[in-house]
């Protein structure tokens, strides 16, 4: 515990010193007392003693409280590292550094937010092309053909609360003959993306019993 002249103290701590001092220069009871060598609870309790108005912990760090706070501004700038951009203090730490419309740009965006290539997570051979003969119509066709019911779990479609997926059995999607084409619900169409072998020799023999 620190230990000071409590006279010395008692001679300082005056009321037209505390209200320039806390009051008018905006020092802290922290600052105030290690400027003068004593415990900040000393400097609060003769605020209290000279009823002067004690700020609270988010009055403290709120626009001109706050210990950096200099000529009308905080003394921390921060600015966007791509477009240079003055933003504020969670948009720079959250956004990685960057503004907000040089986050959500796909280059530059986070990991999650990243597309195609400019993913991390992107992979050549996963990558989902189309090609444009794939479309709702075709997807239907094999649905009705498949009794809107998934061929590996038998879940109905209306069960399902979704449309069902159109599955390429030889995982080739420039392969649209209808015996390459089976229906799936969402589950089962993420669980055949591994053991594809199996899958494929699996799917061929359902296949050749619905046509």
């Amino acid at each position: 515990m620190k230990k000071f002249n409590r006279k010395r103290i008692k001679q300082l701590l005056t009321k037209e010193f505390l209200m320039k001092a806390y009051s008018k220069n905006k020092k802290s009871a922290t600052q105030i007392a290690k400027e003068l060598n004593c415990d900040s609870v000393t400097v609060l309790n003769y605020l209290k003693k000279f009823n002067i108005s004690v700020r609270n912990k988010k009055e403290c760090h709120k626009g001109s409280y706050n210990g950096r706070f200099i000529d009308g501004r905080c003394s921390n700038q921060y600015y966007c590292i791509d477009c240079n951009k003055k933003i504020s203090y969670p948009t720079w730490r959250y956004g990685q550094g960057r503004c907000n419309w040089c986050s959500n740009k796909g280059e530059r965006n986070t990991m999650f937010g990243r597309r195609g290539k400019l993913s991390p997570l992107y992979i050549e051979d996963l990558v989902r092309k189309y090609p444009i003969e794939f479309n709702k119509e075709l997807k239907e066709q094999i649905r009705e053909r498949d009794n809107h019911e998934c061929q590996l779990c038998g879940c109905l479609e209306i069960e399902n609360g979704r449309k069902l997926c159109v599955h390429h059995i030889d995982y080739n999607k420039e392969n649209l003959i209808p015996y390459n084409l089976i229906s799936l619900c969402r589950g089962c169409n993420v669980k055949v993306n591994t053991d594809r072998e199996y899958w494929k020799e699996y799917f061929n023999k359902i296949i050749f019993s619905l046509v």
